[in-house]
Parts: C-alpha cells; sequence; structure tokens
C-alpha cells in the first residue's frame, strides 16, 4: 500500500472531500488509480484514491487547482509553497496528484502504529 504525509491543519478538508489536490515539488510513486494512505499529522486517516497526477509550470498552476489544494486564490497557494520551498521559482515544474476519499476510518491510528517502526495494524481490523 502507499502513503502520503500531509500536514495535520489539512486533516479536516481531506476528511470532508473539500481537499481534492496536493501539489508537490517530487513526483511520488503514485498513477492514477492507486490507493494510498493518507497520514495527517502522525496520524493516518483514510484510504484515497488517484484520480490524476500530471506536471505542470508552478506558474501554470490555476485558482481552481489552488482551491482544490485548500487555497483561495494561485497567489496564497504560491505563498504557502515558499514558505517550505525557499527560492521557488515559478518556472519550477511541479506535480498535481488529484484523489478522492475512498475509506475515512472512524479512529485515527497512529502512524507509527499503523505502517513504520511499530506493530503492523491488519487493514481489515481498521475497517471493521
Amino acid at each position: 500500500m502507499k502513503h502520503l504525509q500531509f500536514l495535520n491543519r489539512y486533516k479536516n478538508a481531506l476528511l470532508s472531500g473539500e481537499k481534492r489536490i496536493t501539489i508537490r515539488i517530487t513526483k511520488p510513486n503514485l498513477r492514477r488509480g492507486d490507493i494510498f494512505i493518507a497520514h495527517c499529522g502522525g496520524k493516518v486517516i483514510g484510504k484515497f484514491k488517484v484520480i490524476d497526477v500530471y506536471t505542470k509550470k508552478l506558474r501554470d498552476i490555476t485558482d481552481d487547482e489552488a482551491r482544490l489544494d485548500g487555497f483561495s486564490s494561485k497567489e496564497e497557494l504560491i505563498r504557502e509553497l515558499r514558505n517550505y520551498y525557499k527560492n521557488l521559482s515559478e518556472d519550477r515544474e511541479v506535480v498535481v496528484i488529484r484523489f478522492e476519499p475512498v475509506e475515512i476510518f472512524k479512529e485515527e491510528i497512529s502512524s507509527e502504529d499503523f505502517a513504520w517502526g511499530g506493530k503492523k495494524i491488519d487493514i481489515i481490523e481498521i475497517a471493521k
């Protein structure tokens, strides 16, 4: 199973289905149709399906894409990305990952307990 990390502040938008895009500067090993486990603030929150993965220049990101990523505008998105990636150029190619929720877990699970470094938890048990 593939995994994708998100900041804790995006948790509610992910859980509600409001956040349906993430823009990254490095390409994760995800393709259209893949299912990934979302980690948010050190917790596993659910399974999501990749609808599309594509690249484009940062300057070509649209306001619609920025809103689907949880921002009010492209400018706000670029400011936020530059908080993480200093000297980020608008000529930089970024990866846009569109996704939709498949299953939101009823109980949050520690990322460590789920898969990394701790005991592995059976996904069937989580679903129950």
